[in-house]
């Protein structure tokens, strides 16, 4: 019995060629039809793919055969014979997401439809650009996925999420991971045994946001990803914006700012070293050794950092430094997309990251200021949301990507 990782494989890198080949696109094609379009009768199926009938129906009843296609029974007609209704069984196919983040990694597998069928948040990890993390890494998604209660064969692939500059299409990794001239998704399908997509966490964001469905009828969309640093995803004409080399986006290192602090990208000035969840760090800390009174005090002196995190809570409990620091860096946020707005003009501007969890403390000084820099006329058509998945988008958005890409849809 054949498995849909099978029909679904590269056929060019598997080897298969003539009669085989032809077969194994026919049914890809079926397969990648019933998915987008749902349940459907042969009819209807040899028309859309040009194929006879009795090819569709012999293809169809194969892919019964390996429990990939399952009949759904007669539907209801106006008159004359009933034809017999056929689609993918939701256990037919599913996609595994990863997110990386600093502290942590997020696991999620989905179905078809973009379900959730297992999810697991917020576990302990921290990322090194060393081959001993590189090999831990490998290890928990093996582990992860050899935990799950789900026949391992019908996971198509695993998207996996990294911050910093991903290309995507040739599988390279330019900040983490980078030390081979072999691309990093190649390095994980070798020891996983999966078929492996990396991106960037802020595409994989935009692109899960888009898809939910925050506003069915924008194509042209902005999300500025506010977390540990800062980035936009782009959404034009319904399509993630990626540029020449898939770096598009990285919009939080213009040098927006005439200051000494060093930016991660080694430069200066940069929008990221006021406007991001380190510097949101850097300025608590520098607040607290000034001798601010802050609920945090107390944590600094006993561990030496402060999280963005911790001055999320705080400020959910009223601290009156932490709402200070995330009013102010609202204020210089709103500031930079006034620019996106002037430059794009978006039907919708979507703030998420870590730090949109701040909510209305960061979302009212961001409109302030975009209704104060920017150009009226371009705003008054931009519908402002906060991101409706919150920390759920990467890992969801980087399993929608590697769906996306193993179904050519």
């Amino acid at each position: 019995m054949a498995s849909v990782k099978y029909y679904l494989n590269d056929s060019e890198k598997s080897g298969i060629r003539g009669v085989a080949q032809k077969n194994l696109l026919a049914k890809r094609s079926i397969i990648t039809y019933m998915a987008v379009n749902g349940a459907c009768t042969l009819s209807d199926l040899a028309g859309e793919l040009n194929m006879s009938i009795p090819t569709v129906t012999k293809l169809v009843a194969e892919l019964g055969g390996d429990d990939i296609v399952i009949d759904y029974g007669k539907i209801e007609t106006n008159g004359g014979r009933r034809p017999n209704l056929y689609g993918l069984a939701q256990s037919a196919i599913y996609f595994a997401g990863v997110d990386v983040g600093h502290r942590y990694l997020n696991f999620v597998v989905t179905d078809l439809k973009n379900n959730i069928i297992d999810i697991r948040r917020q576990e302990p990890f921290e990322l090194r650009n060393t081959p001993e993390c590189l090999d831990e890494l490998c290890g928990r998604i093996s582990d992860y996925i050899g935990s799950l209660d789900i026949d391992a064969d019908r996971i198509m692939g695993i998207g996996v999420n990294l911050s910093g500059r991903i290309n995507s299409n040739s599988g390279y990794s330019y900040y983490y991971f980078n030390w081979t001239e072999k691309p990093l998704s190649e390095i994980l399908e070798e020891r996983i045994g999966f078929r492996i997509l990396i991106e960037n966490d802020t595409r994989s964001s935009c692109y899960a946001e888009y898809m939910s469905g925050m506003d069915e009828g924008a194509g042209n969309v902005i999300y500025f990803y506010l977390s540990r640093g800062l980035a936009v995803g782009i959404i034009i004409d319904g399509k993630l914006y990626y540029g020449k080399s898939g770096f598009a986006g990285e919009f939080g290192h213009i040098p927006f700012f005439d200051n000494d602090i060093l930016c991660p990208c080694g430069k200066k000035g940069c929008l990221e070293t006021e406007v991001s969840g380190i510097a949101l760090e850097r300025q608590m800390e520098e607040k607290i050794r000034s001798g601010r009174t802050t609920l945090l005090a107390e944590k600094y002196r006993r561990n030496g950092k402060v999280f963005v995190n911790d001055i999320l809570d705080a400020a959910a409990h009223d601290d009156v430094l932490s709402i200070e620091l995330i009013e102010e860096m609202g204020e210089k946020a709103g500031r930079a997309i006034a620019t996106l707005i002037n430059l794009f003009n978006p039907e919708q501007l979507i703030v998420g990251g870590a730090v949109a969890a701040a909510g209305d403390y960061l979302m009212l000084p961001i409109k302030a200021a975009v209704n104060k820099y920017s150009l009226s006329l371009v705003n008054n058509d931009t519908k402002f949301s906060l991101s409706r998945l919150g920390n759920d988008a990467e890992v969801l958005g980087v399993a929608m990507l590697i769906r996306k890409k193993i179904l050519g849809l």
